[in-house]
C-alpha cells in the first residue's frame, strides 16, 4: 500500500510540472508576438516618418525650381500650359494606408498544433502508463 502512495505523489508532481511547463510555453510566445509586434510596429512608424519628411523635401525643391524658373517680370498666373511636364525628378509618393500587413502566415496556427499535440501525448503517455501498471498489478 505504501508502494501506490508514493506512485500517486509521482503522478501529481508530473501533472504540476506539464502545467507550469505549458503555461511558461504559451507565455514565452505571447511574450515573443507581442514584441515583434511593438518591434515592426515602431519600425513602420520610422519609415513613415522618413517618406513624409523626403516628400516635403521633394516639394519643396519642386517648388524652389518653379521660384526660379518663372521669368521675374511674369505673374504666376500667365504661365504656359502647353509646355511637357518635367519627369525627371522621381518625387516618392507618401503611403496614405495602414503600413503593416497582418500576419497571416502558418507560424501561428503551427505553433498551437505543437502545443496541442504535446499535452495530448502527455495525457496519452500517462494513460498508457496507468494502465500498464494496472495490468501489471492484475498478474
Amino acid at each position: 500500500m505504501n508502494k501506490n502512495r508514493n506512485e500517486q505523489g509521482g503522478v501529481v508532481a508530473f501533472i504540476i510540472v506539464g502545467v507550469l511547463l505549458t503555461a511558461a510555453l504559451l507565455g514565452g510566445i505571447y511574450f515573443a508576438k507581442q514584441q515583434g509586434q511593438t518591434a515592426r510596429s515602431s519600425s513602420a512608424d520610422q519609415e513613415t516618418q522618413q517618406i513624409q519628411e523626403n516628400a516635403e523635401q521633394a516639394q519643396q525643391k519642386t517648388d524652389d525650381k518653379d521660384k526660379d524658373s518663372s521669368p521675374s517680370g511674369a505673374s504666376a498666373d500667365t504661365t504656359d500650359t502647353t509646355s511637357p511636364v518635367d519627369t525627371t525628378d522621381s518625387q516618392p509618393v507618401a503611403i496614405t494606408g495602414p503600413s503593416d500587413v497582418p500576419s497571416t502566415g502558418p507560424e501561428d496556427t503551427l505553433a498551437i498544433v505543437a502545443v496541442i499535440a504535446t499535452f495530448m501525448f502527455g495525457v496519452w503517455y500517462y494513460t498508457a502508463s496507468r494502465r500498464s501498471i494496472v495490468r501489471s498489478a492484475l498478474r
